[in-house]
């Protein structure tokens, strides 16, 4: 007997992975080795995953007993725990120098009243060519503790990574996707000048920008625009000039909803990323684009299967599954097992992200 792919239908509790079951962009969902169990069988349907490779296949495999469920969610766990950790040191590492290196070109903004450009476009061009690439960037920037001291410089590289992240599920070419990511990255930086009144307001910081946008020589007309309009909203309602649709840049449209989202997770720490998702979907039939909105929507729910959450009652779980319109609640699995569907569990929800 020697390993074989079979159809997820014909498989059977007992038998064993013989490749690591992955999600899109190598994000590991079931590792090589697990013993298959009834309920992870369901969990490969459910992720739509169509073929599989078995150890030791034979057709009377079938015959198999299951294993129980503890197993798998054990093999799980440390199998992306160690994934993770390894991960998210390299991307941790990339981000905290960029921190840096953000934290300085900015201090020289309200001072001199200018961009500089080459260093941002250097750090735009770090964000493509270091963190793109990185297995596990979407999930760790919207689950890492960000110190809130550093409020605005972290919002502008987390806008500006999940900017591109977006860029490049659209099928952006490299030029389009650093310079979208370097839109993203400056989206703010009208906040910069200081305010009258000592907090500067949306249309200040748009009025700001253009003033700092318009002395930046060599600075592409496109990054223009996506800073200028990012407040811009598709149904005509938003500022400075109540452009809907169409007339809005793409990278103005793909940074308002990179925008929208770290505004109310991370940055206000008030709405949690699962509900934002929701949110969002309902904002895309008015102030959002439909389909970056989906694009990014995919894409966020993909990075967070098998993400470690924590539970209101303490209780540490894995995201299994989404349902297909609803984000706030999906189906967890805990580590004893236990599979539980948040939208059938009013008094249980998520706390906190499991940060370890």
């Amino acid at each position: 007997m020697g390993a074989k792919w079979v159809n997820v239908r014909e498989i059977s509790p007992g038998q064993v992975l013989g490749d690591s079951v992955c999600a899109n962009m190598g994000k590991v969902l079931l590792s090589k080795g697990a013993c298959l169990t009834t309920r992870s069988i369901q969990l490969l349907q459910n992720w739509g995953v169509i073929q599989v490779l078995i150890e030791n296949y034979s057709d009377d495999a079938s015959n198999a007993g299951d294993t129980g469920d503890t197993g798998i969610v054990e093999n799980i766990v440390q199998t992306i725990d160690a994934d993770k950790a390894k991960a998210f040191l390299e991307i941790d590492k990339k981000i905290d120098q960029l921190l840096i290196n953000v934290d300085s070109v900015f201090d020289s903004v309200p001072k001199y009243r200018t961009i500089p450009l080459k260093p941002l476009q250097e750090i735009s061009h770090s964000i493509f060519s270091e963190l793109l690439e990185k297995n596990g960037l979407a999930e760790r920037v919207i689950t890492r503790n960000f110190d809130e001291d550093d409020d605005f410089k972290v919002h502008a590289v987390v806008v500006a990574s999940l900017t591109a992240i977006i860029s490049r599920e659209m099928g952006f070419n490299h030029e389009q996707i650093i310079q979208a990511t370097l839109a993203g990255l400056i989206h703010d930086i009208g906040r910069l000048i200081p305010s009258p009144t000592g907090r500067t307001s949306q249309s200040e910081h748009i009025e700001n920008a253009a003033i700092l946008l318009k002395k930046t020589i060599g600075i592409p007309k496109e990054i223009v625009l996506g800073v200028l309009q990012h407040h811009e909203k598709m149904d005509g309602t938003g500022i400075p000039m109540g452009y809907s649709a169409e007339r809005i840049h793409p990278y103005a449209r793909i940074i308002a909803v990179a925008d929208f989202f770290h505004n109310l997770t991370c940055r206000t720490r008030k709405i949690d990323s699962f509900y934002t998702l929701d949110i969002l979907r309902d904002e895309m039939f008015s102030s959002l684009d439909p389909e970056i909105t989906q694009i990014f929507i995919r894409k966020v729910r993909d990075a967070l299967m098998n993400t470690g959450v924590v539970l209101n009652d303490g209780r540490r779980a894995l995201v299994t599954y989404f349902h297909s319109n609803d984000s706030r609640f999906p189906i967890v699995r805990t580590l004893a097992g236990e599979v539980v569907d948040l939208g059938k569990s009013p008094n249980i929800r998520i706390e906190r992200f499991d940060n370890g």
